[in-house]
């Protein structure tokens, strides 16, 4: 299915794509290997219990009633408000750089007295917490492979044994920002440490997927 542009911006996609190959026509020929480095192949013991869901929002009906749950990046609050209204949490912990966005879309107004936001970096905001204290972490924040790494690397210890550490944007490359996504590189490291296995896929209509990883029995 082509791209829907008006011929004007077709012109200039065209223009742009053109000095797109300029940059990248140094690294061999296009190889995609060569500009965007490979996540490692997943191992059948890291996939072997997952499922593939058609939309994130599925993922909420697994999320106990009465949870603490926090969202790391939540931007306007649209997908916080569906977790909140659908899985009646404890807590709901929202982790964001500016609010703003958040206050002026109104989601939640008035706050519930369970809803909590916490400006900053999520990533300190998020060591605050004593370990083991969340039921589910949703993983929004910052996309490229050091943010997701620093607010994985968080999170992991403030899940409890049994919890659900959920990221959004399983992809490595954002056409909405012209971006390289460092997810599927964490993603890929928490698996093959041994401890972590995937399941649950979500697919996105872009392909902006979700995943969900849980500790492996046993471990």
């Amino acid at each position: 299915m082509p791209m829907n542009l008006t011929p004007l911006q077709s012109q200039q996609f065209q223009e742009l794509r053109g000095r797109w190959y300029e940059i990248i026509k140094p690294l061999n020929g296009f190889a995609p290997s060569n500009f965007l480095e490979p996540v490692p192949y997943f191992r059948p013991e890291h996939l072997k219990n997952c499922r593939v869901l058609p939309q994130r929002e599925m993922v909420i009906q697994d999320i106990p009633i009465g949870s603490r749950i926090a969202e790391v990046g939540t931007q306007q609050g649209n997908f916080a408000k569906k977790i909140y209204d659908n899985s009646a949490p404890k807590e709901l912990h929202l982790f964001d750089v500016d609010f703003a966005p958040f206050h002026e879309a109104a989601h939640f107004a008035p706050l519930p007295q369970n809803v909590f936001l916490h400006e900053g970096d999520s990533s300190t905001s998020l060591s605050a917490f004593e370990n083991e204290y969340f039921d589910v972490i949703y993983i929004d924040g910052d996309h490229s492979y050091a943010g997701a790494r620093r607010d994985a690397d968080v999170a992991v210890r403030k899940l409890k044994r049994d919890g659900m550490l959920w990221f959004n944007d399983f992809t490595l490359w954002s056409p909405a920002e012209m971006q390289d996504y460092g997810v599927p590189y964490v993603v890929s490291e928490l698996c093959h440490s041994g401890e972590w296995e995937m399941t649950t896929l979500t697919l996105h209509p872009l392909f902006y997927n979700d995943v969900v990883l849980r500790r492996r029995s046993g471990v």
